[in-house]
């Protein structure tokens, strides 16, 4: 299926895996999708990958039916 979406100069798009994903729901490491984007602009893609990454490698009571380092891919899109 197709969806189209009018989009307007300074709006933003986040392209996620659901590995990536996970930073917002389940783990809450961000309480919600602008406080991710935010984040990407202000310290860029790496360390917020670094953030999943080290939020995976602690034990997690309760989310063992998740991998342990899922696939876990980006891209945010800025129209101007």
């Amino acid at each position: 299926s197709v969806t189209t979406w009018g989009v307007s100069p300074g709006d933003r798009v986040l392209l996620a895996t659901d590995g990536f994903a996970r930073l917002v729901s389940p783990y809450e490491v961000y309480s919600d999708w602008r406080t991710l984007v935010s984040a990407i602009e202000s310290e860029g893609a790496l360390s917020v990958i670094g953030q999943l990454r080290d939020f995976e490698s602690r034990a997690v009571t309760g989310m063992s039916h998740f991998k342990a380092s899922d696939d876990a891919c980006a891209v945010l899109l800025s129209f101007v």
